[in-house]
């Protein structure tokens, strides 16, 4: 085990802190603990203790937005899938149902959506802005849409979220806001 941590801090070593936090978020999607920890371990330090504020907060930003994006998704799919249940629309009209399910579709494009354009914006793929996300596993593909079928008002609202999801994410400190830059 001591040959391959060397080998990893051997590579990680002179990487750039873009590619190391894309690295590590590459790592905690496949799952691969062994990796994620010792690219972690490789991060330069800052002092004897810290390390590299940037490259924790890049990462912290990324769980938090995928657990958020996870509770909103999920909540989204329950409402959706409410208003197919017989006890909950006895006594309403069925345009009313209509209308319901057709805001919970469009709210769900906006997300989907939303996500992938930040994704763009900060120059992640979506698989590393959302490393935490279960909702990329199952569902999310089955309801995304491609971005370029989207109608004008589906990519305002998409565009809107992308913003709160932009907004979101600077507000966890230092966490890097362009990779492409970062580079």
């Amino acid at each position: 085990m001591k040959s391959q941590e060397k080998r990893i801090k051997k590579l990680c070593e002179g990487m750039p802190k873009a590619d190391r936090i894309r690295a590590v978020l590459d790592a905690i999607r496949v799952d691969d603990v062994n990796l994620r920890d010792g690219l972690l371990e490789a991060t330069p330090r800052l002092s004897y203790t810290a390390r590299d504020i940037q490259v924790i907060d890049s990462i912290g930003a990324s769980e938090i937005l995928s657990l958020r994006f996870d509770r909103t998704f999920y909540h989204l799919l329950a409402c959706s899938m409410a208003c197919l249940i017989p006890s909950v629309t006895n006594n309403r009209d069925p345009k009313e149902i209509l209308v319901g399910i057709k805001n919970t579709d469009n709210q769900l494009c906006a997300l989907t959506s939303g996500a992938e354009i930040f994704a763009e914006r900060i120059g992640l793929n979506l698989s590393q802005v959302l490393a935490f996300s279960i909702a990329l596993d199952f569902e999310f593909n089955e309801i995304r849409q491609p971005l370029n079928t989207l109608s004008e008002d589906d990519m305002e609202r998409a565009n809107e979220v992308a913003d709160a999801f932009l907004e979101l994410w600077s507000k966890q400190g230092n966490a890097i806001k362009d990779f492409g830059e970062a580079a």
